[in-house]
């Protein structure tokens, strides 16, 4: 068990936001889709190549389960695992869940440990936990979470090497069998399981701590809640944005998200226009309330005042008439002062009923115009990311090119190039190493060479490595960590015939499955010396 710096939060603290958010997710660490055990675990753990400034801490780890021949060192186990776990084995099931914000350390090292236990306890199966602290750049909590590694090989108790323990278990003599393997993790009924005791397990947490929030393992949709579900991406994912290269997944979940955004955007606009709108008509009408009472109040105070003004209303409408139609002879047409002051009266007399409409159609037009404003949606070019490489007309490659060098066209029109830098570009690479017994001299400055090649590539670079000679088999399955290829290189002996053909058939069609690179390469160490393929 490790303890790392953690900073004291007072049990029940709220959250601006809460602290209730469920998510648990599962996946297979198995050979078949490239995963590394001792990478899963430095990840996990933040140690090696993960161990940086720029990533979030782990707060927390500690590990259970183990057999004997696990020393302190408990890589020593997740190592093996990559060495020694059977061709087509998994070699680990990992588990990420959310832990609540704004807990004591304490409390979220207990939820975390309470639900590793859960999954393990029974069969006493090996596991690495490990808790990330997920602030943000400021410094705040912002998604606190655990990485969980589990192996299938339960510990029996028997004492095993590392290489037996990961042999086939032998259910009659159980002592020259490796370790027996869990068949727990399959299904969907157990899938549910384990997330509904996740979700228990924090609940009894947060109320434990008097917290009022809780969780729901269950789907928006099974919930009856009419809400577009988020998405969640690894740190695979983020990986390869921070490389400058595109993620369907992420731009999905990020186009959700912006919608999701805008949606309550524009819905909280609408709400405070309804609410300014509401005030523009409560405040219109009050004003129509009090000149209502000022004029009753006028008229009982001063009744022969209000008559006068009447018949000086009827004179100025008589104004008008006259002064619209003209006549001639004896009913001559008023002087123009006289029409033109009873007509202003007149406007006088109805100008407050005017005024209401007008403050009333201003309030309406102004409403729509905003309301139209505020729910426009504006979009933006996003930075298109462009690999070159430049070689002369022997095919050597040409270094130290500027800006200047290079233009870039989109249908006959030149682009601006935004950012120029020089990159090696991380690629993926199949090793086929040619193991027939016409290479017996030659292997070891084959595995040296080999060596010298890994050592010296690109950190971000993924490789395989495949022996062939009667017939061709993947070693060492999609990687990035030069340990694993390093040992898959140095454990084939040299024997057998030749199937060159075949091994290039098949290290092409498993680098278009299984790269994650753009560009991909096979590179083949080998004699020449081919025997006939399938």
């Amino acid at each position: 068990m490790e303890w790392f710096e953690f900073p004291s939060v007072p049990c029940g603290g709220g959250a601006a936001g809460g602290g209730s958010f469920f998510h648990l997710s599962f996946r297979s660490g198995s050979r078949a889709r490239g995963a590394c055990a001792r990478g899963a675990y430095a990840y996990i753990s933040r140690t090696e190549e993960y161990d940086g400034p720029e990533r979030d801490d782990a707060v927390y780890s500690e590990s259970g389960h183990m057999p004997s021949w696990v020393g302190d060192d408990v890589r020593e186990y997740w190592d093996a695992a990559d060495l020694f776990e059977r061709a087509n084995g998994r070699l680990y099931l990992s588990a990420d869940f959310a832990l609540p914000r704004d807990l004591r350390p304490d409390d979220q090292v207990s939820l975390a440990h309470a639900f590793a236990q859960e999954l393990t306890a029974d069969q006493r199966l090996p596991y690495t936990l490990a808790i990330h602290a997920g602030h943000d750049r400021d410094g705040h909590e912002h998604n606190p979470h655990a990485h969980l590694m589990i192996s299938e090989r339960r510990n029996d108790g028997i004492d095993r090497s590392r290489e037996q323990w990961f042999r086939r278990a032998n259910s009659a003599f159980p002592e020259r069998g490796g370790a027996p393997k869990s068949r727990a993790f399959h299904g969907r009924d157990w899938m549910e399981h384990a997330r509904e005791r996740c979700a228990e397990l924090t609940n009894a947490t947060l109320e434990r701590c008097g917290r009022e929030e809780r969780v729901d393992h269950r789907s928006y949709e099974r919930q009856g809640i009419d809400r577009e579900p988020g998405e969640h991406f690894g740190p695979g994912a983020a990986h390869v944005v921070a490389r400058g290269q595109n993620h369907d997944r992420l731009e999905a979940a990020a186009t959700i998200a912006d919608d999701q955004e805008a949606l309550r955007t524009i819905e909280d606009q609408i709400a405070r226009l309804e609410i300014a709108r509401e005030g523009l008509m409560q405040e219109v009408s009050d004003r129509d309330e009090r000149c209502h009472r000022v004029r009753r109040d006028r008229r009982r105070a001063q009744p022969g005042v209000a008559a006068a003004r009447h018949r000086v209303r009827r004179g100025g409408r008589r104004a008008q008439r006259i002064q619209e139609h003209p006549r001639k002879g004896p009913g001559a047409p008023l002087p123009n002062g006289h029409a033109d002051s009873a007509a202003a009266r007149a406007r006088s007399a109805v100008g407050p009923v005017t005024g209401r409409f007008a403050a009333a159609a201003l309030a309406a037009a102004w409403w729509t115009a905003a309301a139209a404003q505020q729910s426009a949606f504006h979009a933006e070019t996003r930075l298109v990311v462009l690999h070159a490489t430049v070689k002369n007309n022997r095919g050597a490659e040409i270094a130290g090119l500027d800006r200047e060098a290079f233009s870039v066209f989109e249908n006959g029109r030149r682009q601006p190039i935004t950012l120029f830098r020089h990159d090696d570009v991380p690629v993926s690479i199949g090793l086929l190493i040619d193991n027939s017994g016409s290479m017996r001299t030659l292997r070891a400055r084959v595995e040296a060479a080999a060596l010298a090649f890994v050592r010296a590539s690109n950190p971000l670079d993924e490789a395989f490595v495949l022996n062939f000679a009667d017939k061709a088999a993947i070693d060492v399955p999609m990687t990035t960590d030069t340990h694993t290829l390093e040992a898959g290189i140095a454990r084939a002996d040299s024997i057998g015939g030749t199937a060159m053909r075949d091994a290039v058939d098949i290290g092409e069609r498993y680098l278009q499955v299984h790269a994650s690179h753009d560009r991909r390469v096979l590179l083949i160490v080998t004699d020449g010396r081919d025997t006939p393929a399938r």
